[in-house]
């Protein structure tokens, strides 16, 4: 007897074997282009988003649906400002603040009211009620390297992190550990109010943290910290959803 999607996924992150190999290709927007929705009110709508996703799922019949557009949904609800266009994803027009020294004028997010947030906590939970007892939901989840450069603009990021690190400023180091410890409790707010809408789960992407574009030491200072406060965080609050 075949597995369902679902117990097909989660053996395999077990490292077990099921009965194939689970495939949960990344459709994000291309959902959207599956549902003939444009992309302009799939990524603002949760219904939109959910009904495009589940289309796609009944086109392709992947182990694991996304729903999912951009990664500003986050840094929208601490006050960075995005342009949205019919088709194509959001640009930002203001981040939240204009350098490291303006970190203090943050505040955490919350997920359930701000940005684009609770578009997204919605399709993950119309999406669990729909085939969610057969399919893989996946959250998105921005990581908190990433979020934080959303916040301030990755150019000043970058150059706030060659001044902490390079130039041993320790007023910028100081505001660059502030501002990463609010990025991972908004990731981690987020990725917790996804398992309770319904994912089996939940990511902190955080593609900036490469060697491409920061160096190891940059890395294990800055990013890895932060990446293991997230899934220290996150292990305990998921097992409740197992």
């Amino acid at each position: 007897m075949s597995m369902t999607s679902l117990e097909r996924v989660k053996l395999a992150v077990r490292h077990m074997e099921p009965d194939v190999v689970p495939v949960g290709p990344y459709m994000g927007n291309h959902g959207a282009h599956v549902a003939g929705v444009k992309l302009g009110d799939y990524y603002t709508n949760g219904k939109l988003m959910a009904d495009a996703q589940y289309k796609a799922w009944e086109v392709y019949g992947q182990d694991m649906v996304v729903p999912q557009s951009d990664g500003y949904y986050i840094a929208e609800g601490f006050g960075t400002v995005t342009e949205y266009r019919e088709d194509s994803t959001p640009s930002v027009k203001k981040h939240a603040v204009n350098s490291i020294r303006e970190v203090h004028k943050l505040k955490v997010p919350n997920p359930y009211t701000d940005g684009r947030m609770p578009v997204y906590l919605e399709a993950i939970q119309l999406l669990s009620q729909r085939i969610g007892s057969q399919v893989c939901v996946r959250a998105t989840g921005t990581g908190p390297f990433s979020l934080a450069s959303h916040l301030i603009g990755i150019d000043n990021f970058l150059d706030a992190l060659v001044e902490a690190e390079y130039d041993d400023n320790p007023d910028t180091r100081k505001a660059i550990h502030e501002l990463m410890e609010m990025a991972t409790q908004t990731v981690l707010d987020f990725a917790k109010a996804a398992l309770k809408a319904g994912a089996n789960i939940v990511q902190a992407g955080d593609s900036l943290a490469s060697l491409d574009m920061i160096s190891p030491a940059i890395y294990e200072n800055y990013a890895f910290p932060y990446e293991k406060k997230f899934f220290n965080g996150i292990k305990p609050y998921k097992e409740k959803y197992d």
